[in-house]
């Protein structure tokens, strides 16, 4: 009786999926080998991390709107690539149990 009545209660609403994903080993294999690449990419001394992170003097120096812009943009291209791994490595249904849907219900 009593867990009937539990069950019927209505829940609050959470932020994330209520069903645990499931990644297997290569999946996290795929998925931290592409955080070190971008890792690699931007914070080590080479030609691209350089273009995008320049140091905080020669930005306020030289800053001008594509400078700007390509600060913003670097931004944007770091966490694009970030979630490009997190779908290559679980899929749009391994993202989407780390997320819960939207219902009108839960309001």
């Amino acid at each position: 009786m009593e867990a009937t009545k539990l069950a019927k209660r209505k829940q609050w609403p959470v932020p994330f999926s209520q069903t645990e994903p499931h990644f297997t080993f290569n999946n996290w294999l795929k998925f931290f080998s592409v955080v070190l690449f971008t890792y690699l990419l931007f914070y080590t001394r080479n030609p691209i991390g350089g273009f995008f992170n320049m140091s905080g003097t020669t930005f306020l120096n030289v800053a001008n709107g594509w400078t700007r812009a390509v600060v913003v943009f670097g931004g944007v291209l770091y966490c694009a690539i970030i979630f490009a791994g997190a779908v290559w490595a679980a899929g749009w249904d391994g993202l989407s149990q780390l997320f819960a849907s939207f219902r009108w219900r839960d309001i």
